[in-house]
C-alpha cells in the first residue's frame, strides 16, 4: 500500500504515540493503520497522512490526523479510546493557545508585531471614517471664530 505523502500542516498523532497510549506494539499499530487505510480506500482523505521511512526503506512511523486516529482506535477497547480522545483534546488546546515568548528577542518581535498591527488598524479606521464623511476628517477648524 502506498500512503500519500503529507501535504500541508495540521495536527497529527504519530503511530508511536498511538502505540504508547493504547499499550500496543508499534508494529501492530502500523499493521492496523495499513488495514484501516486499505479498507477506507477512496473514502478517506489521506492528504494529512504522513509515512516516514527509515534508512532501509521500512516504515518507521505513520502520522494520522484526528479523524483517522479516532477511526483506528475505535476498534480498540473503551479505556484506550478515552486516552486517545483526551490526548487529542490536549493537542487541540495547545494549538489554540498563543505562544509565549521564551527569549527577549522573541518578546520584542511579538511587541513590534502588535504595535504594527495596531498602527495598521488605526490607519484603516481613519481611512474608513474619511470614506464615510470626507469633510469631517480633513476640515480644519475655523480660525476666525465666526
Amino acid at each position: 500500500m502506498n500512503i500519500i505523502p503529507f501535504a500541508g500542516e495540521g495536527l497529527t498523532m504519530s503511530s508511536h504515540e498511538i502505540a504508547e497510549l493504547t499499550e500496543k506494539r508499534h508494529g501492530d499499530v502500523i499493521r492496523d493503520t495499513r488495514v484501516m487505510l486499505e479498507a477506507l480506500g477512496d473514502d478517506a482523505d489521506l492528504r494529512h497522512v504522513q509515512e516516514t521511512k527509515d534508512s532501509r526503506g521500512y516504515t518507521a512511523e505513520i502520522s494520522l490526523p484526528k479523524d483517522l486516529t479516532l477511526t483506528l482506535v475505535s476498534g480498540y477497547n473503551v479505556k484506550l479510546r478515552k486516552r486517545i480522545i483526551d490526548r487529542w483534546m490536549e493537542l487541540e488546546e495547545k494549538a489554540t493557545q498563543p505562544a509565549i515568548p521564551q527569549t527577549l528577542p522573541e518578546a520584542l518581535r511579538l511587541a513590534a508585531e502588535a504595535i504594527e498591527k495596531s498602527e495598521k488598524l488605526a490607519l484603516e479606521n481613519k481611512a474608513q471614517a474619511e470614506a464615510l464623511d470626507p469633510h469631517s476628517a480633513t476640515a480644519a477648524p475655523s480660525q476666525t471664530g465666526r
